[in-house]
């Protein structure tokens, strides 16, 4: 790749609660769920991992929940099983900065990626008759380590995206997404939560 691969994120909006601690590399870390409102009044529910020297040399971390925090940091993904019992895709902001806003900052969801297709893309139509285009975009860092991205275009974006084939380089730029979607498995109905990025923009 000509230039490096990178998946940014800035995030505002309110920290709901603060679900573990735990350590990676003696690094103490706290894993934390953050609400951002869109313009449409939807919230996306946003999973942060906390490095608790980001936090420590400005806020105590239980002083943060309930509030407005900006968190700027990388998107990264894991693999995790969720409550179907089934292993998910779990998109994350592994946070690099840390700040207490005030309540009237508008709250913000932005992505910048850039990296390459690691998977046929996926051109269908919703029941609507949308077209849509789900595309699978790998990020690889400096440590050799890489991250599967899913992204999700529509519209003219979708007829876009349709035409890149795997390994083809790809900038974008868009929204971390959460919805929840129904799924029965042994005649019981399980609420699964999926995580992607909503592409606005790409080249």
């Amino acid at each position: 790749m000509s230039q490096r691969e990178k998946c940014n994120a800035t995030i505002i909006g309110t920290l709901k609660k603060i679900t573990q601690s735990f350590r990676i590399k003696e690094r103490n870390m706290y894993r934390a769920l953050i609400h951002t409102v869109r313009r449409s009044n939807l919230e996306d529910h946003i999973w942060v991992i906390i490095p608790a020297d980001v936090i420590f040399h400005k806020y105590d971390i239980n002083s943060l929940i309930g509030k407005k925090i900006e968190v700027r940091g990388e998107v990264r993904s894991r693999k995790e099983e969720c409550e179907d019992r089934q292993i998910h895709s779990i998109l994350y902001v592994f946070a690099e900065f840390i700040r207490i806003c005030r309540r009237s900052e508008t709250d913000e969801n932005s992505v910048y990626l850039r990296g390459h297709i690691c998977k046929d893309v996926v051109y269908r139509y919703t029941p609507f008759g949308k077209k849509i285009a789900d595309l699978l975009v790998c990020v690889k860092r400096n440590d050799n380590q890489s991250f599967a991205i899913p992204c999700i275009a529509w519209g003219r974006k979708a007829d876009y995206a349709r035409n890149l084939a795997r390994d083809d380089d790809i900038t974008l730029w868009g929204r971390l997404q959460s919805r929840n979607y129904f799924k029965d498995i042994n005649n019981k109905t399980y609420i699964v939560k999926n995580f992607e990025v909503s592409i606005h923009e790409i080249i």
